[in-house]
């Protein structure tokens, strides 16, 4: 229904509108897509994480054994949603070698809703849709704050988190129960692909239904149902971590409250890690221009939604912790609602500056504000788009000879794998081989690391024979004899043991 909507309202664009709307969603998929043109795998450890639960999935009893068996990684299941999703793409295509296109398949699909979205909102204004889309596209990736060069439960989100809030505006708005009932469903469905795109909004909806509280003391059997998402929550959360209903209203509790070290980089991140200043100050003006015209009643959602996230990101700059919410994807949360600000900042501040063609000796000089307004804002919001901060690169896990020893190993009896803990995040998703430990979320990164870095041969006979490796990477001399030489690819040497 929602595509057939947006489809209608696409044929109803005259012939230069629907070109530029299809160059701008491609442009948005070429730039997101850039970096994999020299790299052709997954950037971050996080979508290697998220292949390995989709291809565990595969056998629904090995992905719960695995939930159980990792202490470290308790609240995997609860993103079992994308997993399946991950696992019904890896059915038509190699899914480690196909990744790098969803990030920008995703991306547009975003932008497109984007577009939708504020085409509705502002009643059909097609030109202050176009604006949101160009700066949703400028905002910037790294690895800490996430953002769309990654296909993360959070990036899938995004979407979707602008559908619900469209619904519960324009139920609001219109008082109309159907429109309220569409963004509870989309709300709801959304639990088991990422809860925290959930909980994030739920201070946010409940500030803006308090301010319409006389429709809400209204229909309050109505509203009533909108107990559901804590229910539908509460019990995914007790079955995932088959917890008692004590436990589970324990541990929710405890962890609504996200402090220092939830991430494991923990930066003092600066705004213009998200996006170049000018879409701030178009931002600033465009919350301007909506009290200007009267129209905060209209957007008052949008705007409870970019405030509530600045005032939680800065509580957790002077206290160190952060409700609902985690620092760091509240910034990307935040970003999501900008665009929609900063066009109309920069709509109406092109259309003031206009005015004053009214006035014959203002006019040149209006037109070329205009025109410096209109060609400098691309170089700032795209100027330094793949400049990434410091500390915050690309996580690049494998390289194309790796692969290719990793390709070798799929063929191998089934065992358990002594490679770099680095590696090692790519040996299950590439080759269905266990591993001893990888970088992060799996096994026992310190064993791999004091295997490579110890000089005792009885030390990595004891880490070999505890953890029962079958085969053992290396690429240089390990001092000790171990087995069967099976194989050398690009200097990488694959070992049998005979432990």
């Amino acid at each position: 229904m929602l595509l057939a909507s947006l489809l209608l309202n696409i044929f109803m664009f005259s012939r230069y509108q629907k070109i530029l709307l299809f160059v701008s969603l491609a442009a948005i998929f070429l730039l997101v897509y850039q970096p994999h043109k020299s790299y052709p795998y997954p950037f971050h450890v996080d979508e290697w994480h998220h292949i390995t639960e989709a291809i565990r999935l595969a056998n629904p009893t090995n992905y719960y054994h695995y939930l159980t068996l990792e202490p470290n990684r308790p609240n995997s299941g609860l993103e079992v949603g994308f997993h399946f999703f991950l696992y019904l793409i890896s059915l038509v295509t190699d899914l480690v070698l196909s990744y790098k296109f969803l990030p920008a398949i995703w991306a547009s699909f975003t932008g497109a809703t984007l577009f939708y979205i504020v085409y509705k909102k502002t009643e059909n204004n097609y030109w202050l849709a176009w604006l949101a889309l160009f700066f949703f596209g400028s905002i910037k990736t790294n690895a800490n704050l996430m953002g769309l060069w990654f296909f993360t439960p959070m990036t899938f989100s995004l979407p979707f988190i602008l559908w619900y809030f469209y619904f519960f505006d324009k139920g609001i708005q219109t008082q109309t129960k159907k429109n309220l009932l569409l963004g509870l469903l989309i709300l709801i469905l959304l639990i088991p692909f990422h809860p925290l795109s959930v909980l994030f909004a739920l201070p946010i909806l409940s500030i803006y239904f308090l301010i319409n509280y006389k429709f809400l003391i209204k229909e309050y059997k109505f509203f009533a149902i909108f107990l559901l998402p804590a229910i539908v929550g509460f019990v995914f959360y007790k079955l995932t971590h088959n917890l008692s209903i004590l436990q589970t209203f324990k541990n929710i509790f405890g962890q609504l409250i996200f402090s220092h070290g939830w991430g494991v980089l923990e930066l003092k991140n600066s705004p213009f890690e998200l996006y170049n200043f000018i879409v701030y100050l178009f931002a600033f003006l465009g919350i301007y221009f909506i009290f200007q015209q009267k129209k905060q009643k209209e957007f008052s959602l949008f705007l409870i939604w970019s405030l509530y996230l600045i005032l939680l990101i800065l509580i957790y700059r002077f206290t160190g912790f952060s409700l609902f919410s985690p620092y760091q994807r509240n910034w990307y949360y935040l970003g999501l609602s900008l665009p929609i600000l900063s066009a109309i900042g920069f709509y109406y501040t092109l259309i003031k500056i206009k005015n004053f063609n009214e006035h014959p000796q203002w006019a040149n000089l209006s037109n070329f504000f205009i025109l410096i307004i209109s060609l400098i804002t691309p170089f700032f919001l795209y100027g330094n788009y793949y400049k990434l901060p410091q500390n915050t690169d690309l996580y690049r896990v494998i390289s194309r000879t790796d692969y290719k020893v990793l390709e070798y190993l799929k063929d191998l009896p089934r065992g358990t794998v002594m490679a770099n803990p680095l590696i090692s995040t790519a040996i299950f998703p590439v080759s269905g081989q266990e591993t001893v430990g990888t970088i992060a979320f799996y096994g026992n990164r310190k064993d791999a690391e004091n295997f490579y870095l110890s000089k005792s041969c009885a030390e990595k006979r004891r880490i070999v024979k505890k953890h029962r490796v079958y085969y053992v990477l290396t690429k240089n001399n390990l001092g000790c004899v171990f087995g069967t030489l099976l194989k050398e690819i690009g200097g990488t040497k694959i070992y049998k043991t005979n432990i």
